[in-house]
C-alpha cells in the first residue's frame, strides 16, 4: 500500500503540475475589441416543457450587445405554454420552430438541435440551454473574437448557481472539476468533452462531422459525443472570462440532481476507449490517494510519502486558486482539499446506476 500511495500522490501531483502549466501559459485573457467586424452568429436553443425558462430568460437572449444575430428556440414536442409564449414575441432576431414528433430512432433533444442548426441563418452557431441566461450582455463579442482568431470550435464555461441546500458543494465542485479538465484538455487541442449550456462551432464543421448521425439514438451527449466522434482535427479555444459564461439554478431536490446525472454518465459508455482508459486512471489514482486519510500515522512516520502528499495538495490547491481566479467559480474551502474524495465516493454510488437505459429528455 505505501508504494501505491507514493506513486499515486507522485501522478496526481504530475497531473495538477501539468494542468497548471496549460492553463496559465496557453490560455491567455481575450480582449474585445469593438472595433472588429461581427461575424454572423446562430444561437440555437432546443426546448420542450420549458415555458417558465423561457419567460425568464428569453429577454438576456434578445438583448445582447451584439448585432448580427439570431436567437433560434426549437420547440420539441411540448405540453405547456412555450410556443403560444413564444409566437406573442414579435423581434426580428428571434426565430421558432415548433417541432410536434421525434422519429424513433432519434434522441428528441439532438433531433430538435439539428433541425435549429439546418434553419441557421449564419456561419457560426452557439449552442445553449432554455434553463440558461448569459451573465453578460458581451456574452457573445467572446465568440466573436475567439472565431476571428481562427478558433474552429470555443468552449465556454457554466457554472450553477449558489444555492442553500446542503448537497450544493457537491454540485459546486463537480462543475469546477468538470470545467477545469475539459479546459486543460481542450487547450491540448485534445477535449474529450463540453457542456452543452455554452459553446459554439462553424456551421460547416457540423455537416463535414455529419452531425448526430454516430449517436442519434442515445438520450444524452449532444455535446462531449459530438466532440468525442470529431474524425478531424479542429482549432479549439476555451472562454474564461466570467463575463463569456451562461448560468443556470440547480437541481434542488436531491433525488433530481441524481437523475440529472444519470443521464449525463449514461453517455460516457459511448468514449472512446483511450478517453475511458485515461479517465479511470485519473479516478484510480484519486481513489488509491484516498487511503492516506486511514493511514495518517504511517504517512506521518515516512518522510518520502509526507513530502509527497504535501507537494501534491500544494500544487492541486495552487492550480485550483488560479483556475477559481481565471473563471469566477467558487468551491468551498473544505472541498478545496477533499473535494475529489467526496465525489469519487458519490461516482462509486452513483455510477453503477447510470447504465440503465435512460428513456426520457424532459
Amino acid at each position: 500500500m505505501t508504494f501505491l500511495l507514493f506513486i499515486s500522490f507522485v501522478s496526481l501531483t504530475i497531473f495538477w503540475l501539468i494542468s497548471l502549466a496549460v492553463i496559465i501559459f496557453k490560455k491567455k485573457p481575450i480582449e474585445i475589441n469593438t472595433e472588429n467586424l461581427e461575424l454572423g452568429i446562430s444561437i440555437v436553443i432546443a426546448a420542450k416543457n420549458e415555458y417558465v425558462n423561457l419567460k425568464n430568460h428569453l429577454d438576456y437572449w434578445l438583448d445582447l450587445d451584439y448585432t448580427n444575430y439570431q436567437v433560434i428556440i426549437v420547440i420539441n414536442n411540448t405540453n405547456d405554454e412555450s410556443y403560444k409564449f413564444l409566437q406573442n414575441i414579435k423581434n426580428h432576431k428571434l426565430k421558432v420552430i415548433n417541432l410536434e414528433s421525434t422519429p424513433i430512432e432519434w434522441s428528441p433533444k439532438k433531433f430538435a438541435l439539428t433541425k435549429g442548426i439546418l434553419n441557421a441563418d449564419y456561419e457560426y452557431i452557439v449552442l445553449t440551454d432554455a434553463d440558461c441566461k448569459p451573465l453578460s450582455n458581451q456574452w457573445l463579442k467572446y465568440y466573436n473574437t475567439s472565431f476571428q482568431n481562427g478558433n474552429q470550435i470555443v468552449l465556454g464555461l457554466s457554472p450553477y448557481a449558489s444555492k442553500k441546500m446542503w448537497f450544493n458543494c457537491l454540485i459546486e465542485w463537480e462543475t469546477f472539476f468538470t470545467a477545469y479538465l475539459y479546459s486543460f484538455t481542450a487547450l491540448l487541442q485534445s477535449p474529450y468533452m463540453c457542456v452543452g449550456r455554452n459553446w459554439g462551432f462553424k456551421k460547416v464543421i457540423f455537416f463535414q462531422e455529419k452531425g448526430y448521425e454516430k449517436h442519434k439514438n442515445v438520450l444524452s451527449g449532444d455535446d462531449d459525443l459530438f466532440i468525442q466522434n470529431l474524425e478531424k482535427k479542429y482549432k479549439f479555444d476555451v472562454l474564461f472570462s466570467p463575463a463569456s459564461q451562461t448560468i443556470s439554478n440547480p437541481k434542488t431536490q436531491f433525488i433530481d440532481y441524481l437523475k440529472q446525472k444519470k443521464r449525463h454518465y449514461s453517455a460516457s459508455k459511448y468514449y472512446k476507449l483511450t478517453t475511458k482508459f485515461l479517465l479511470f486512471t485519473l479516478n484510480f489514482m484519486q481513489f488509491i490517494s484516498l487511503f492516506w486519510i486511514f493511514n495518517t500515522i504511517n504517512i506521518l512516520e515516512n518522510k518520502i510519502l509526507l513530502l509527497s502528499l504535501c507537494l501534491m495538495n500544494f500544487v492541486k490547491f495552487t492550480s485550483m486558486q488560479i483556475f477559481t481566479h481565471k473563471t469566477g467559480f467558487r468551491i468551498p474551502m473544505i472541498f478545496n482539499f477533499f473535494g475529489e474524495y467526496i465525489f469519487l465516493m458519490f461516482q462509486i454510488i452513483v455510477l453503477p446506476f447510470s447504465f440503465s437505459k435512460s428513456k426520457q429528455w424532459k
